[in-house]
């Protein structure tokens, strides 16, 4: 099992940079791992646990930390952004979802289009799209887009068995598509 140490706050999943694997048998901790990414969802398959989430600061890269070899790969980054509206936490990618058998990964990619009138560092008005990355090939394709911030914005997602579909919430609706076209 893999366990976050209790070094992070609570609130705050996304600053958890240490993990430990406890045998579920005997209850002891088997190793440390240190994560490289700010963690967004986690992966335990035969090769040993994996973390999607954001490598950088700004939050314009989202990439696979591979947690026993000690390595990250970067598999999206968000493009310079087409808006001049500069705000607090935009562009951002969240939500990050793997897919049963760790082959996929989708998120939520957004950019700030228009500030709060009443708190200019604060978005408004702004654009996401549901990206989903194939992790072998490293190609990616945008799934669904629309506004991000009004009328329940976006939300959870989930990939079928077979990785073949995936199930998300969208402006207080569910919706599910194809993840290959």
């Amino acid at each position: 099992m893999l366990c976050a140490d209790v070094g992070a706050p609570s609130n705050q999943p996304e600053m958890v940079r240490d993990f430990v694997v406890v045998d579920l048998t005997t209850g002891d901790a088997r190793e440390r791992l240190a994560a490289l990414v700010g963690p967004q969802d986690a992966w335990f398959g035969a090769t040993g646990p994996k973390l999607a989430g954001l490598l950088d600061a700004d939050g314009t890269a989202m990439a696979v930390n591979d947690l026993r070899a000690g390595t990250a790969r970067v598999v999206y980054r968000l493009l310079p952004s087409s808006s001049d509206v500069k705000t607090r936490g935009f562009p951002a990618m969240s939500g990050a979802s793997f897919s049963a058998d760790g082959a996929q990964l989708a998120f939520w990619a957004a950019e700030c289009l228009g500030a709060n009138f009443a708190e200019p560092e604060y978005c408004d008005t702004a654009q996401g799209s549901l990206v989903v990355v194939d992790l072998e090939t490293g190609s990616h394709r945008v799934v669904a887009s629309g506004e991000a911030t009004g009328g329940g914005g976006i939300g959870p997602m989930a990939f079928s068995d077979d990785g073949a579909r995936i199930a998300y919430r969208f402006a207080r609706e569910l919706h599910v598509r194809p993840t290959h076209p």
